[in-house]
């Protein structure tokens, strides 16, 4: 049977992480244990709630410093970050807007008219010739007879 002192340092370990699995690991409980507890001691729940807030405030809180040591050492990504999610100056534009998607075809202009495209287009190299005296053959694409062949 587990006594209340390893309850007592389950929470206090519990306090420092705000990590259930972490704190059972480093008192050498089981996961399974925490959970029979919790459910079975009311006042051992509504603690242990308050102690993974108190742990995640923690945790926050070495975030932060971490971050403020990256800024100062001149972190441009850090910087960025803290200037975003601290300063309404530095915060980024397209965050604060809002997209709705409408399916209305007015919204897009309709294709162009295609009905003076050639549909094949055959190009003849002749012999001989330099590459940029090429010319179309526009005997066989009579869409294309009244242009001027490319040079």
């Amino acid at each position: 049977m587990i006594d209340d002192k390893t309850k007592a340092r389950f929470l206090k370990e519990l306090t420092k992480n705000g990590n259930v699995f972490w704190a059972c690991r480093h008192i050498n409980i089981d996961r399974s244990t925490y959970y029979r507890w919790k459910h079975s001691d009311k006042n051992f729940s509504k603690t242990a709630g308050t102690a993974i807030r108190y742990g995640r405030e923690n945790n926050s809180d070495i975030g932060e410093i971490a971050l403020l040591s990256k800024a100062k050492t001149g972190d441009m990504v850090a910087i960025k970050y803290l200037l975003s999610h601290n300063s309404p100056r530095y915060k980024s534009k397209v965050a604060d807007m809002s997209f709705t998607y409408k399916k209305d075809p007015s919204f897009f202009p309709p294709p162009p008219e295609e009905k003076n495209m050639p549909t094949k287009i055959k190009l003849e190299i002749v012999p001989g010739r330099k590459r940029d005296e090429s010319a179309l053959n526009l005997a066989d694409n009579p869409d294309m007879s009244n242009q001027m062949p490319l040079q």
